[in-house]
């Protein structure tokens, strides 16, 4: 599934991308599969009783949570269209996929999360690939004395949110894994990734993101020091000092410098969208203004001094956009999502024994630190591929469990 949105206008203003359309096709495989093959004998063992008790998770609960406060915040978003175009697909179609991974890996089966994790890398390499194309042919976005890289989305940051998601599980199992030609395609995917960030320019990325979630990935790699090769060792320092010089040029660049100016750089119309949306809040405090509706409700609290930007649609916070855009109950079910994260794949890692698996749970750990630590300044969760990458984080954390137990073998990831 292509995670990234191109939608079609069909008629009357209603438009379907790619991935909806890949979505929903899967979903009516699926159910089809279950009518023709196992006539719902797999739907009735799940939802059973001792299915519930044995299959249904936490993560579960609060992705039926999720969906339930995103259809009732479209009743009270002043501008209904656009709230219910967001629900559809920043909500309804992501979970949708969510669910159908969770029914149809009941096994969780290794080699079928191994070929997942493998399609969902090749994405990211794709992008990079159309990216690097358009930034040596000259397609790209020249600003504040670069030219930042694009690839299939029409903003630089939009790419390196989501290789941001990536890297980290390069690095997590160039690190980890034992087999040598396994870790050298990780740590080559993992350069690929890096370098297409950083020809992004995004200061989110390079300055919280990326940085967070390397160290993060480099700690849990230490903890498991005494498993590391030679080489492992080796390549992790070349990373973490690649990393450093990158860092060391782009603070020489006219992007970063301009970060501090005052009125007009990134710094200051980051403070000014944080102080309009907790503006905001202090009107909507328990509802927010619904999905997507911050940018038609902004114009109302923008100060004076951030005129150059208007017609901002989010308040480039995670917690601020959960909150402007699902009410106080979105944040709480976003803190919920993420301590339950944390404590499973964290456990599991202390616990498993098994080497796909532990590379597997530091990486999407890392993934989920970038997500946050990125988030900080920029989206987070509320664009169409970033929402699907989220639940398909979910899912990866709870899949390991179905085969952590298995022993490991060095043959090369299928």
């Amino acid at each position: 599934i292509p995670f990234w949105n191109y939608p079609k206008n069909l008629f009357g203003g209603f438009a379907l991308s790619p991935v909806e359309v890949f979505t929903w096709a899967a979903a009516a495989a699926f159910a089809l599969n279950e009518i023709l093959e196992y006539q719902f004998t797999r739907a009735r063992a799940l939802f059973s009783r001792a299915g519930r008790q044995t299959f249904v998770s936490g993560f579960d609960v609060l992705a039926l949570a999720f969906f339930l406060l995103g259809l009732a915040s479209t009743r009270w978003a002043g501008n209904f269209g656009v709230a219910s175009r967001e629900f559809r697909v920043v909500i309804l179609d992501p979970l949708l996929l969510y669910a159908l991974l969770r029914m149809s890996l009941y096994a969780a089966r290794e080699n079928s999360i191994r070929r997942l994790v493998w399609a969902w890398l090749a994405s990211g390499a794709a992008v990079c690939v159309i990216g690097l194309y358009q930034f040596f042919t000259g397609d790209v976005i020249l600003a504040e004395g670069v030219a930042r890289l694009t690839a299939v989305w029409g903003s630089p940051n939009n790419v390196a949110l989501y290789l941001g998601r990536l890297l980290p599980l390069t690095l997590a199992f160039a690190l980890l894994w034992r087999n040598r030609r396994a870790r050298w395609a990780y740590g080559a995917l993992g350069v690929l990734f890096g370098a297409t960030i950083a020809l992004t320019y995004s200061r989110g990325a390079l300055l919280l993101g990326v940085p967070t979630s390397v160290l993060f990935v480099a700690v849990g790699a230490l903890w498991q020091g005494k498993r590391l090769s030679r080489r492992a060792w080796i390549l992790g320092g070349a990373m973490l000092v690649g990393g450093a010089l990158a860092l060391l040029w782009f603070a020489t660049t006219e992007r970063f410098q301009s970060l501090f100016q005052t009125g007009t750089g990134t710094g200051f119309f980051r403070v000014a969208v944080w102080t309009s949306a907790v503006e905001m809040l202090r009107d909507h405090p328990l509802l927010g203004v619904g999905l997507d509706n911050f940018l038609y409700e902004y114009p109302k609290y923008i100060l004076p001094d951030a005129w150059r930007e208007p017609n901002l649609s989010h308040p480039h916070n995670f917690v601020l956009d959960f909150w402007t855009r699902l009410g106080f109950f979105g944040v709480l079910l976003l803190g919920a999502l993420a301590i339950l994260f944390f404590r499973r794949a964290w456990n599991d890692f202390k616990t498993t024994e098994h080497l796909y698996a532990r590379a597997l749970l530091l990486g999407l750990m890392a993934s989920m630190v970038n997500f946050l630590a990125h988030g900080l300044i920029d989206a987070a969760y509320f664009y169409v591929d970033l929402a699907y990458v989220f639940w398909l984080t979910l899912f990866l954390v709870q899949a390991p469990n179905g085969f952590q137990k298995t022993i490991d073998s060095d043959a090369a990831p299928q």
